[in-house]
């Protein structure tokens, strides 16, 4: 059995990939602040350590001659409003804990094979054209936060560890992340679109995130970059008249542009009004095969009729 530590693994994306992990032979092992990780993840025996994220040296001791390391750690870009405070944190507890399971590494007398990093596809920032892998880093919060989050994951490639990014649209779950959020204005009969009705928006379905997570795990040819959304990105009027149809609600509302710009700190540009088409690239190019190619796929496993 080859060991896989999720760092972070006690977000809803790690939870979801534990039982693919075990039906795929490799052993999960959660690292978290926590003392005691949920009963869901106890349900599946799932082996628990505890990490403060501070100290390389005692997680260097846990994790030497794992096979591999997904580090997802970073608090929700979303929970609270971007004041000076809570970009400093956003940033900290993505770079700092990077940085220190980097260090870990160094530290370690059999290193790990392979290393799958958390990002987004906000390092893109706004874009005109369709952005694959190659892409240039973008302008903004998210695009400055992602380029310095992949620069301490860059250190474990130093150490010849296959580190690979995964660079993530909107995560589609009933069970956390951003959906739940979208649909609730929609059940509350305040459902519309956020500025303009055209904006693209890169999304993927959590099977299939967590899918590809397994595939790139396993495929020791990739490293680098990889862009995790849908082959098939879609339209805010799509995603939200998909939406209200399946809740039966009205779909009314619109929000000017000009009054989202007024959340701090850049929040309501980057996050609410930001049009990416982003290219799965190398994915394709690798024989993934996607279960939600549409939109219209994926609420008809998120939200059926």
């Amino acid at each position: 059995m080859k060991n896989i530590a999720i760092i972070g693994g006690t977000g809803f994306i790690g939870k979801e990939l534990v039982p693919v992990l075990l039906a795929e032979g490799f052993t999960p092992v959660i690292v978290s602040r926590r003392k005691h990780i949920p009963d869901d993840h106890s349900g599946n025996s799932v082996k628990h350590i505890q990490w403060d994220g501070i100290s390389p040296g005692e997680l260097a001791s846990h994790l030497n001659g794992f096979y591999g390391v997904i580090n997802l750690a970073g608090e929700g870009i979303t929970n609270k409003f971007w004041s000076p405070a809570r970009k400093k944190r956003l940033l900290e507890s993505r770079y700092d804990i990077t940085t220190n399971l980097a260090t870990a590494f160094a530290l370690m007398h059999t290193k790990p094979k392979v290393l799958i990093q958390g990002s987004a596809v906000g390092y893109y920032g706004p874009q005109i054209n369709e952005a694959q892998e190659g892409s240039p880093n973008g302008k903004g919060f998210l695009a400055e936060l992602t380029l310095l989050w992949e620069g301490a994951a860059n250190k474990a490639e130093i150490l010849n560890i296959r580190t690979v990014y995964l660079r993530t649209g909107i995560v589609l779950s009933k069970k956390g992340g951003a959906f739940p959020k979208l649909i609730q204005p929609f059940k509350l009969f305040f459902g519309g679109n956020i500025g303009s009705a055209n904006r693209m928006i890169p999304w993927i379905h959590i099977e299939d995130e967590v899918r590809a997570i397994c595939f790139l795990l396993k495929n020791s040819t990739i490293r680098g970059a990889v862009n995790l959304v849908a082959p098939e990105p879609c339209r805010q009027e799509e995603f939200n008249r998909e939406v209200a149809t399946r809740l039966h609600r009205p779909f009314w509302l619109h929000i000017p542009a000009l009054l989202v710009k007024l959340l701090p700190g850049g929040m309501g540009k980057e996050i609410f009004l930001t049009d990416q088409t982003i290219s799965p690239a190398v994915l394709g190019a690798a024989g993934f095969e996607f279960r939600f190619k549409t939109i219209k796929s994926a609420m008809n496993n998120l939200l059926p009729i």
